[in-house]
């Protein structure tokens, strides 16, 4: 006890911490069951979320990946249904599709997004950049009928 303070208040101070305890053992030892049962859920959700973050920072980086009939075991021209960057040249393009040339010398027809972006020299140019011989790389995102649909194209043959 310090110079200043009263008896009666060291008292009622220690009374008072000594009640407060004895509520928090009788609410532990009433509701024991229901504080577990709440605890357990907030974890179990913890949990949940965070693995669910990670899942989807998994899929975020493997959403992107190059695709060539040959390294996937795919038959040549065949469609896929995820995201990919398709690289080849360009043997046919209009307003609506191209028509690349890939590493397995079979041609693939690809329809175009409304929104597609085309970059070539790392910045963004107007379709007519694109020219048939060019070497470029399509990005694609899947069509509602499981078609791939390109969202962006690099054109490689300008450095």
């Amino acid at each position: 006890m310090s110079q200043g303070e009263s008896p009666e208040l060291s008292r009622s101070v220690s009374w008072f911490l000594r009640e407060l305890w004895k509520t928090i053992k009788y609410i532990f030892r009433r509701y024991f069951r229901q504080i577990m049962i709440v605890l357990v859920v907030i974890i179990l959700f913890a949990a949940t979320f965070y693995g669910g973050m990670r899942y989807e920072r998994f899929r975020a980086d493997k959403s992107v990946k190059t695709v060539e009939s040959d390294r996937l075991n795919l038959p040549t021209g065949a469609k896929v249904t995820a995201p990919a960057r398709i690289e080849g040249s360009v043997t046919k393009i209009d307003d609506k599709s191209i028509t690349i040339k890939g590493n397995d010398g079979k041609a693939v027809s690809y329809t175009f997004d409304t929104k597609v972006t085309v970059l070539a020299a790392g910045k963004i140019a107007k379709m007519e950049v694109i020219k048939v011989g060019d070497s470029v790389r399509l990005y694609t995102k899947s069509g509602a009928d499981n078609s791939n649909i390109i969202n962006r194209i690099s054109d490689l043959s300008t450095k």
